[in-house]
């Protein structure tokens, strides 16, 4: 079993994948690495900030210690099921994280790990009930992925051969950050139609 030191030390590199991005990873994964025990499902994060959201606007502000509060579930929880409190911490670029992909018996990898997010989207409960507040927004184009690789060493020459060939590179992409910088967009949006009806109104007046 890993210590907290081995899993504290963990890199985390993300990589937004397109769709024949990921469909080459996954053709590379397969005898050498397998989905862990979640395999595919649905995770759904609930983040807690202050009222204006100063931690994640803090964490976009890339400094050297950051950290974040969240309840995180897998699937649609029943009663007595479990769901996570989790404090995400990063430092210097190094994180402890969960997993989705680990490599199958025999397999040296180094510790690897990595997962596959699709389908990521948000909703802003503090913009209230209805509206904003009640849709979710989709965070990725069509057949986008985030791909996160995890580990305590140098990535195997298989990996480092196939994100080289479909030209994959590493991207900053946090889930929370864009989520808030989206929210911040629809507000200023909102905020600019309420103020200042005339200007978003759909009539011409030179057609008047």
């Amino acid at each position: 079993m890993a210590s907290f030191t081995d899993t504290f030390e963990r890199k985390e590199v993300k990589y937004r994948l397109n769709a024949k991005q990921h469909r080459e990873v996954l053709d590379a994964l397969a005898g050498r690495m397998a989905a862990d025990e979640y395999g595919r499902t649905r995770i759904t994060s609930l983040y807690f900030d202050t009222p204006t959201r100063d931690l994640i606007a803090r964490s976009l502000e890339k400094p050297l210690y950051k950290e974040k509060l969240r309840l995180r579930w897998y699937g649609t929880p029943t009663s007595g099921e479990r769901v996570y409190v989790e404090i995400k911490k990063k430092y210097d670029g190094i994180v402890c994280e969960r997993t989705a992909y680990a490599p199958v018996p025999g397999v040296d990898a180094d510790g690897l790990r990595i997962t596959f997010d699709s389908g990521v989207a948000y909703r802003d409960v503090l913009a209230g009930e209805g509206g904003a507040g009640s849709t979710f927004h989709p965070l990725l184009g069509l057949g986008e992925t985030i791909m996160e690789v995890k580990t305590a060493g140098a990535y195997p020459s298989w990996l480092v051969e196939v994100l080289g060939g479909c030209q994959a590179y590493p991207s900053s992409f946090s889930k929370y950050g864009v989520a808030y910088q989206e929210c911040e967009r629809a507000a200023g949006v909102r905020f600019v139609r309420d103020a200042f009806p005339s200007l978003t109104s759909r009539k011409d007046d030179r057609c008047a």
